[in-house]
């Protein structure tokens, strides 16, 4: 009986460890999530006060340089504003098309596809390629024949030159 136990504490010893690592890393995951909306509510309820008063925030004495600081940090804020909005725009734009697209092929899901692809292609070419794989998998389950898949790929490069010679520019 000696022995088994000390053969057996050990291997118990590090299952509770693993165990309680696990716990501690989702109870993490948990609080980080549940402390987002609430930050986020806070700078929302203080953004006129940010607004008005972040150049007071940089660590550099009243000079030029910290004008031309605030200059530069505040055209790269609008910079970045701008292009996040079109990638949202872009976004949109590609899941229309690719609704529109898959439903006229009869393809399943086609909807839940577009709304897929929408989310998805705010990130360049991860949300395409996914959207390409999906639709590919599900022609495939779904018709069995080489003429869907065919399809689906036709969809996606139409997508992807509305896309890159008209939608994107604009």
């Amino acid at each position: 009986v000696a022995d088994y136990a000390t053969k057996l504490l050990p291997k118990f010893g590090q299952w509770l460890s693993q165990i309680m690592g696990f716990v501690g890393s989702v109870f993490g995951v948990i609080a980080g999530l549940a402390l987002v909306p609430i930050y986020a509510f806070y700078f929302l309820l203080e953004k006129h006060g940010i607004a008005a008063q972040w150049r007071d925030y940089l660590p550099v004495h009243d000079s030029k340089f910290k004008d031309e600081l605030a200059f530069v940090i505040g055209s790269i804020n609008e910079y970045l504003v701008a292009f996040f909005r079109g990638q949202v725009l872009v976004a949109i734009c590609d899941g229309v098309l690719y609704t529109i697209g898959f439903l006229i092929i009869g393809l399943p899901y086609a909807v839940l596809i577009g709304v897929m692809a929408t989310c998805l292609t705010i990130i360049p070419f991860l949300g395409a390629i996914t959207t390409c794989v999906v639709a590919l998998v599900i022609s495939l389950v779904a018709f069995g024949d080489w003429q869907h898949p065919a399809l689906v790929l036709a969809v996606f490069a139409v997508v992807q030159t509305l896309e890159g010679t008209v939608i994107q520019p604009k």
